[in-house]
């Protein structure tokens, strides 16, 4: 991206902030919705299907906007997602006294992989 649309890596650095603080709104905002409506699914669905739309803009003309919103539908959606179906993982199978061991596995073994991943795209 840095090539094609001439972005220096600052721009690219303050892009993934926004991103990640658009995963952070998300994640209260949609968590908030579903639980609001009782239709987690659903709205994580449209949720993340009008971030799959934000994303074709970015292929057009790189915008810090389009990023936050991204990562406000998307992003918020993974982390939504995650941690409940860890929750429910816990709840449901092991216990109510180990579910925050089983969330903390969950994401644990989720950032292992993507440090490996990271690294090893590194050498590609």
């Amino acid at each position: 991206m840095a090539e094609t649309q001439e972005i220096s890596g600052l721009e690219i650095s303050a892009a993934v902030a926004i991103f990640e603080i658009g995963t952070l709104v998300g994640a209260l905002l949609l968590g908030f919705i579903s639980d609001l409506i009782k239709r987690r699914y659903l709205t994580l669905f449209i949720a993340v299907a009008i971030g799959s739309i934000f994303t074709q803009f970015l292929t057009q003309k790189f915008s810090k906007t389009i990023i936050f919103f991204v990562g406000m539908l998307v992003g918020g959606s993974h982390l939504v997602v995650g941690t409940v179906m860890s929750a429910d993982i816990g709840r449901d199978i092991i216990g109510k006294k180990n579910l925050a061991t089983i969330v903390g596995i969950v994401y644990g073994f989720g950032s292992l992989g993507t440090c490996i991943g990271g690294v090893t795209l590194g050498y590609v």
